[in-house]
């Protein structure tokens, strides 16, 4: 077993908390699905739990990008609440082990996502990149049909604790 999949058996995430939006999800490690456009596959998208917060990306507390989408719009609609995430909104994720790190919002985005051209949508896929800095991404639907994507992007906020 290489040491990336030791370190996400590791830092398992098992829950995020978002009180100020009263968001409480399960968390899931996520699939893959292909993109294809025009009959040609350009790349691959994640698929998307329904009732659980899917997670992709760099693992969590290392430097990188920790990416966390979930439905608003249908399922169990774990995030139709993350509208009402601010900047200066904290975000808490527990793994497994009962380390609970905590998260400050930084920066939020709504970009158009449907109906884009494919330059577009290489541009709105710059939110899911690896980074040098340790942040979470957390990615939702909003708009009539789903047609732009909610970004909030966070970054840590303070030591680790543990629950007891």
């Amino acid at each position: 077993m290489n040491s990336y999949v030791c370190l996400w058996l590791k830092l398992l995430v098992t829950l995020l908390l978002i009180p100020q939006a009263r968001i409480a999800a399960n968390v899931v490690m996520a699939g893959t699905i292909p993109v294809v456009v025009d009959g040609q596959t350009v790349g691959e998208t994640r698929a998307v739990p329904e009732d659980a917060v899917g997670m992709a990306g760099a693992p969590l507390g290392e430097p990188g990008n920790t990416i966390l989408f979930g439905h608003s719009d249908k399922g169990g609609q774990v995030f139709r609440n993350l509208p009402q995430v601010t900047i200066g909104t904290y975000i808490y994720i527990q793994s497994d082990s009962g380390e609970l790190v905590r998260y400050r919002v930084e920066e939020t985005y709504v970009v158009l996502e449907k109906g884009v051209s494919l330059e577009q949508r290489v541009q709105n896929a710059r939110f899911l990149a690896p980074t040098s800095d340790e942040r979470l991404t957390l990615i939702t639907c909003v708009g009539n049909n789903a047609e732009y994507r909610l970004i909030v992007i966070a970054r840590p906020a303070s030591t680790n604790t543990r629950l007891s």
